[in-house]
């Protein structure tokens, strides 16, 4: 039988290894990002990159009011709520980010994201299915909401004051909600994830989520630069 101190340490590696992916995830995402603003996206190829936010953002309101559905009668009262309000928090980034795609007289109407791109949602809503708060907070919070505050973390420092400054403002409103859902996930997790298998099931799933993500995101930056050598 593994001693307390063995047991502890164990424990402690667990939480590190998953701390440093999660981690991982909003650096390389941010580095991921800075590579397609320095290309200097305009016309159709930033029009993509908006379209594909408002449908993220509306896919995520919809993807969390699922969860606490789906989950309602196994989550403790303040996971629940919590969930509850980023659904909310969701919806009101998507009215933020649709608004300026309006402004610039577009829409999502007949808009369909990639289907990798779609599929990284669909493992959120897989999550969810499982019924399992380790693999939900894992996947949605420490493997998701680290990437999308890196997203709108580099969208501000690439637009604040030029021509599309109106997305920086957005995100400048965004960015610390998605902040503020990866800690409060993190805590949930903590709730949940109490013994070695569950933190090992934490960590799995984390290394599966890394290479869908990221990938998704890479793809930017490669369309936008394969469209200016085009050029």
């Amino acid at each position: 039988m593994m001693s307390n101190a063995l047991h502890e340490e164990e424990v402690a590696s667990l939480w590190r290894e998953i701390e440093a992916l999660s981690q991982s995830f909003y650096d390389r995402v941010f580095q991921v990002s800075r590579q397609f603003w320095e290309t200097k996206p305009s016309g159709r190829k930033l029009h993509d990159w908006l379209k594909e936010r408002v449908w993220s953002e509306r896919e995520g309101a919809k993807m969390h009011a699922y969860v606490v559905v789906k989950m309602a009668d196994m989550l403790d009262p303040d996971s629940l709520i919590f969930l509850a309000e980023q659904a909310a928090d969701e919806a009101r980034h998507y009215r933020l980010v649709a608004r300026c795609l309006a402004a610039r007289g577009l829409s999502i109407d007949g808009y369909e994201p990639s289907t990798r791109w779609r599929g990284i949602f669909q493992e959120d809503y897989d999550a969810a299915d499982q019924r399992d708060p380790v693999l939900l907070f894992s996947v949605l919070h420490m493997g998701g909401e680290g990437p999308a505050s890196a997203t709108a973390k580099a969208a501000v420092d690439a637009l604040k004051g030029t021509l599309d400054d109106d997305i920086a403002r957005a995100y400048e409103m965004i960015y610390p909600d998605e902040s503020n859902h990866w800690r409060a996930g993190r805590e949930a997790l903590k709730r949940y994830a109490t013994t070695v298998e569950a933190l090992e099931r934490s960590r799995n799933a984390l290394r599966e989520k890394a290479d869908h993500l990221f990938s998704g995101y890479k793809r930017f930056v490669l369309t936008a630069s394969d469209s200016i050598s085009k050029e």
